[in-house]
C-alpha cells in the first residue's frame, strides 16, 4: 500500500466533475481487494476501516453510494461506490461496486425501431377503426376489403361487387404504448414514431379508384394527419417522415384510401396493395441520416447522455456514469427490432455487444456480379454478365456508350435496370458522413476504342437534393487495371451515389467492370467474402455489403467513463514468465467437455421448412490421437444448406482439439512489452498476457477476426483480475479465444443485415437482430 492512497469521495454525479474527496482513508483502511472484470471494469472492491465507535455510527448511516477511490499518484486504480457497509469492533467493513452497477439503477422501456410485422394490426370494423379516441374515419370499413397478414407481408385488395365511397380505407396500424399522458416520462424513453420505411407492390391499382397512403396520429390531437399521398404511383420502397423533431406520433397507419366512389366489377383482390418490410423509427431520417441510426454508440450515447437536439426525447440516465464517450468505439451494426421493455441500461450495453462489432468493409451489396447485376444500373449503356472476372467467375460489361455520362450506376439498391425507369432517392444511395474520407474503387478494362472515362461520387444532401460531385478521370487499357477516386464528403452530405461515365462523344464503345468497392477511408486492398475466411456477408450472399466482426469488451474504468472496445489478442500488453509465477500458483485444466471429432448439422430448409442435415464433417488425426468416438449435431434452425456445411465446419475445427482454460497467481511486479516492471494493480480485464515461456510446443490457430496467428496456450485475454494489496498477489483469469463458429453464427442472429436499408426479402428467415449500417 505504500505506492496507493484510498479515499471515500462524495456521491459521483456527472455533473459535478472531479468527484470531490471527503476523505484519505490510507492510514485506516487493511485487507484491502479489488477486482476488475469482463464485462465490467472495475466490478469489486473490499476493505476494512478503522474508525471510532461514532464514526463507525455515521458511516453505516450515511455513507452508502458514496465512492471509494484507490489512487496510483493522481491516475484511479480501481474506484467505484459503496453498496454495504458492515458494523465491526474496530470500525466497519466496506463492500464496493464499480460505477458499471450504476448502469443498472434504472430499468427502462426504450423504444427505438421496429420491423416486426407481426405488431401491425388490423382496424376493427365499426366507427375509426382504431379505438375511440383515435379514429381514422374511413378505416371501420375495414370489412369492405379482403386484409390479409402473412406474418412477412400484408395483402390489401377489393371484393366483387363491393360499391365503395370516398375516404373508405383498407389500412394497418402500429402503435405504442401510451406515455404521452404521463407527468414523468424519464422510464419511457424514446417512445414516438417520427420515420417508416416500407416496400409495396400493386396491381390495377389506379388514381381513378385508390391511392397506397400514411397516416399517423398523436394521442394528444386524438385524430390522424395524412402524411403521405404518392400521386404518381411508382411501387418500391419508400421513406416518409412523419412528424417534426420534438413532436410526437403515438400510432401510424399505412394503406389503401378510396378516391372515387365506385362499385368494384372484376373479381375478389383484383385491385391488390401488397406491404412489406416495414421498419418505423423513433428518429427523423433515420434510414439515411447516420447520426440518427440505431448503432450501439448512439443508442448508448443518448440513454446516457440525452439526445442533443432533442430528436426523440431522451434524457440523461445512469448520472454516475461519464459523459464523455470517447472510449466507445461504434460499431456498423444497425439494431432491429430494438424495443427494451423494462431492462436496465446495462442490460440494453451487454445485450447490443452480445453480435460484437462490426466494420463494413465494402458498401457494395454486389460487388462482383457473380449471381446477377442487382445494384449496377445501367445509363444508356446495355449491362450483361460476362465471363471474364477479376474475381470469382462473373464481370459487368456496358456496350454502346454513344454520349458523354453513359455508363453505370452503382446504388444501394438491389434489383437492376435502366435509370430513368426509377425515381431515385437518398434511400437507395449510400449513407456518408459529412467531413470523411470515402474511396470508390473499380477494375476497369475497355473492349473497343474509347479509353477515357470518369469514375464519380454524387454527394447528396438530406433533401436529396446534389451537393457536388467528385470526379477521378481514368484512361483504361485492355487489361483489368484498378481504379480508385478518394474524396472527402463536403458539409450537409448524408448519402453518395457512385458512377463510371463516359467522357467526351463515344460512338458504341463498350467497357468492363469487376471487384468494385466503396469504402470508409483510404483505398484498402479488395475485400472479397469468397476470397477471405475472416470476412462475412452482412446478409445473403452477393445481395449485402461486406463486414468483419469483432468480438467486443465493455466496462466503466478509470474517471467514470464507459469503455467498449473490439477485443483484439494480439494486442499483447504484459509479459510473464512461468518463473515469476508463485509455487502452486497456475492451474492448468484441459477438458473433453467440448470437444468433437464429428460433426453433422441440423437446420430448416428455408424455402420447404423441412427439417434437414448435412453430411458429416470429421477430423481424422484427432479421431487417431484422442478418441474416436466424439460425435454431435449443430442446430441452426432456419438455413441454407451450404452455410449449414460451412458452419459444420468451422464448429468442428473450433472443437477438434480439448479446449483448456487456466489461472494464474503471481506476487511481485510484472513486465510490460517493452520489459520495464511495473505494480501488479496496473493489471486490468481486457488486457492481454504472454506466458513466453509456459510451453515449449505452442498451438497456433489464426485469430478469426485479425487473421493474425495467435498462439492458444500462452497468450491470454485477462478476463477477470482481483489484486490483494495486503499480500500484494494478484489473481488472474484468463478467457479462451472467441470461437470462429460465435462469429459465423452472428449471421444468423440478424434480421437484416443490410447498409442503412431494408432487406428486399422480408421474412426471410433471420431471427431477430441486427442490421448494418453506413459509417
Amino acid at each position: 500500500m505504500d505506492r496507493l492512497t484510498v479515499v471515500l469521495t462524495d456521491k459521483a454525479d456527472r455533473a459535478v466533475v472531479p468527484t470531490p474527496i471527503i476523505m484519505d482513508l490510507t492510514n485506516r483502511v487493511f485487507d484491502v481487494k479489488f477486482a476488475t472484470g469482463l464485462p465490467g471494469g472495475f466490478t469489486s472492491c473490499t476493505m476494512s476501516i478503522l474508525l471510532s465507535v461514532s464514526r463507525a455510527y455515521e458511516w453505516y448511516e450515511r455513507f452508502l453510494f458514496f465512492g471509494i477511490t484507490v489512487y496510483e499518484a493522481d491516475e484511479p486504480m480501481w474506484e467505484g461506490r459503496i453498496s454495504s457497509i458492515s458494523m465491526r469492533d474496530y470500525g466497519v467493513d466496506v463492500e464496493c461496486e464499480g460505477y458499471w452497477a450504476s448502469m443498472a439503477d434504472q430499468a427502462l422501456w426504450s423504444w427505438w425501431n421496429d420491423n416486426d410485422m407481426g405488431n401491425w394490426q388490423i382496424p376493427s370494423p365499426g366507427a375509426g377503426g382504431v379505438s375511440d379516441e383515435l379514429t381514422l374515419s374511413g378505416a371501420g370499413n375495414s370489412d369492405k376489403f379482403n386484409i390479409l397478414n402473412s406474418g412477412a407481408l400484408f395483402h390489401v385488395s377489393t371484393k366483387k361487387n363491393q360499391s365503395y365511397l370516398v375516404g373508405d380505407k383498407a389500412v394497418i396500424y402500429y402503435r405504442l404504448p401510451r406515455v404521452s399522458t404521463l407527468t414523468d416520462k424519464r422510464l419511457f424513453q424514446p417512445m414516438t414514431i417520427h420515420s417508416i420505411r416500407y416496400t409495396y407492390g400493386i396491381d390495377h391499382i389506379d388514381i381513378n379508384t385508390c391511392l397506397p397512403k400514411v397516416w399517423s396520429a398523436d394521442y394528444a390531437r386524438g385524430t390522424w394527419t395524412q402524411r403521405h399521398d404518392p400521386g404518381v404511383i411508382t411501387p418500391g420502397t419508400k421513406a416518409v417522415n412523419l412528424v417534426a423533431d420534438g413532436a410526437s406520433a403515438e400510432a401510424v397507419a399505412i394503406g389503401l384510401e378510396c378516391t372515387t366512389a365506385y362499385t368494384e366489377a372484376n373479381e375478389d383482390n383484383y385491385r391488390l396493395l401488397s406491404i412489406q418490410d416495414i421498419t418505423i423509427y423513433a428518429e427523423r431520417d433515420a434510414f439515411i441520416d447516420l447520426s440518427r441510426r440505431t448503432t450501439f454508440k448512439k443508442v448508448v450515447g443518448d440513454l446516457l447522455n440525452g439526445q442533443s437536439p432533442d430528436t426523440s426525447g431522451v434524457t440523461a440516465h445512469a448520472k454516475q456514469i461519464s459523459g464523455d464517450t470517447l472510449l466507445i468505439e461504434d460499431s456498423d451494426l444497425e439494431y432491429s427490432p430494438l424495443l427494451f421493455k423494462g431492462e436496465t441500461i446495462q442490460a440494453i450495453t451487454t445485450s447490443m455487444l452480445n453480435f460484437g462489432m462490426a466494420t463494413i468493409e465494402n458498401f457494395l451489396p454486389n460487388p462482383s456480379v457473380e449471381n446477377n447485376l442487382d445494384g449496377w444500373w445501367s445509363k444508356s449503356v446495355a449491362a450483361t454478365q460476362v465471363a471474364d472476372p477479376v474475381f470469382g467467375d462473373q464481370a459487368i460489361e456496358a456496350a454502346s456508350a454513344t454520349g458523354a455520362g453513359d455508363g453505370l450506376v452503382l446504388l444501394n439498391l438491389l434489383g437492376s435496370g435502366t435509370i430513368g425507369t426509377i425515381a431515385i432517392e437518398n434511400s437507395y444511395r449510400f449513407g456518408v458522413t459529412a467531413g470523411k474520407v470515402f474511396t470508390f474503387s473499380v477494375y476497369l478494362r475497355r473492349v473497343t476504342a474509347l479509353t477515357t472515362y470518369d469514375l464519380e461520387t454524387r454527394w447528396f444532401n438530406n433533401a436529396g437534393a446534389l451537393i457536388s460531385t467528385s470526379i477521378q478521370s481514368v484512361t483504361l487499357t485492355t487489361s483489368f487495371v484498378r481504379y480508385f477516386l478518394e474524396a472527402t464528403a463536403p458539409a450537409q452530405a448524408v448519402a453518395a451515389e457512385l458512377r463510371i461515365v463516359a467522357t467526351g462523344s463515344p460512338a458504341f464503345d463498350t467497357f468492363r467492370a469487376d471487384a468494385a468497392q466503396f469504402e470508409s477511408g483510404s483505398l484498402s486492398d479488395y475485400l472479397d467474402v469468397d476470397q477471405r475466411s475472416d470476412l462475412f456477408w452482412a446478409g445473403s450472399p452477393h445481395a449485402s455489403p461486406t463486414m468483419r466482426v469483432s468480438p467486443a469488451s465493455v466496462g466503466v474504468y478509470s474517471r467514470n467513463r464507459l469503455k467498449a472496445q473490439r477485443r483484439d489478442e494480439s494486442n499483447i500488453k504484459w509479459l510473464l514468465s512461468v518463473k515469476e509465477i508463485e509455487e502452486g500458483g497456475i492451474e492448468l485444466q484441459k477438458s473433453i467437455q467440448d470437444y468433437w471429432v464429428r460433426v453433422w448439422a441440423r437446420f430448416e430448409n428455408f424455402v420447404t421448412a423441412e427439417s434437414n442435415f448435412t453430411d458429416m464433417i470429421e477430423a481424422p488425426i484427432s479421431q487417431s490421437l484422442i478418441y474416436d468416438q466424439r460425435d454431435t449435431v449443430l442446430e441452426l434452425g432456419r438455413s441454407i444448406e451450404g452455410f449449414a456445411r460451412m458452419s459444420a465446419q468451422v464448429h468442428l475445427e473450433d472443437t477438434r482439439l480439448p479446449r483448456q482454460s487456466s489461472q494464474l497467481r503471481i506476487t511481485g511486479s510484472i513486465s510490460n512489452l517493452l520489459g520495464a516492471r511495473e505494480p501488479l494493480w496496473r493489471v486490468r480485464a481486457g488486457d492481454v498476457l504472454y506466458v513466453y515461456d509456459l510451453s515449449p510446443i505452442p498451438t497456433l490457430q489464426p485469430n478469426p477476426v485479425t487473421a493474425k496467428i495467435l498462439d492458444k496456450l500462452r497468450v491470454f485475454l485477462i478476463k477477470e483480475t482481483e489484486y490483494d494489496a495486503t499480500s500484494n498477489e494478484l489473481q488472474i483469469v484468463p478467457d479462451a479465444p472467441p470461437n470462429m463458429l460465435d462469429l459465423f453464427l452472428m449471421r444468423l442472429e440478424t434480421t437484416q443485415l443490410s447498409a442503412g436499408k431494408v432487406s428486399s426479402s422480408a421474412g426471410g428467415g433471420f431471427p431477430s437482430g441486427a442490421y448494418l449500417s453506413g459509417f
